[in-house]
C-alpha cells in the first residue's frame, strides 16, 4: 500500500454517523458502495440528512467529462498536494487499478515535483 509520507497524522474532526442510517441515506450509500463498507465522507455527511441529500443532489458524483484515468490523476495529485492522506488512500486503493495507474505512476503523483508524469494522452497531466 502506498502512503503520502508527509509525516502528519490527520484526525477526523467530525464524528461519523453509525448505522442504522435513515432509509433514504442507506439506499444512497448502498447504491454507490455496491456492497463495500461506506466511505467516511458518506457516514460523516449522514449525520445531517439535509446536507447528505444536498450533497448528492448537487451532482458531485456525476461521471463528468473526464475518463476514470484522467479523473484519478487529478484527484490523486490534488489530494497529495493538500496532504489529504485519507482521501488519497481511498482513491488509490479503490480506483488505481481500474484507472490503470502503476505503482511508479502513483509515486510520481505524490512527488513534490513531477519528474515523470502518469502518462496521459492529453496535455496538462
Amino acid at each position: 500500500m502506498h502512503r503520502l509520507g508527509h509525516g502528519a497524522h490527520m484526525t477526523q474532526r467530525i464524528a461519523s454517523e453509525s448505522p442504522p442510517f435513515e432509509p433514504d441515506i442507506a439506499a444512497s450509500i448502498d447504491r454507490i458502495m455496491q456492497g463495500r463498507p461506506p466511505l467516511r465522507l458518506f457516514t460523516t455527511l449522514a449525520r445531517d440528512p439535509r446536507l447528505f441529500t444536498k450533497f448528492f443532489a448537487a451532482g458531485l458524483l456525476d461521471k463528468g467529462h473526464l475518463d476514470i484515468r484522467q479523473r484519478e490523476i487529478v484527484i490523486d495529485r490534488t489530494t497529495a498536494l493538500c496532504g489529504c492522506e485519507y482521501e488519497w488512500g481511498v482513491h488509490v486503493a479503490v480506483f488505481a487499478r481500474t484507472a490503470k495507474l502503476s505503482s511508479e505512476q502513483i509515486r510520481s503523483l505524490v512527488a513534490a515535483r513531477l519528474t515523470t508524469h502518469a502518462g496521459t494522452t492529453t496535455t496538462g497531466c
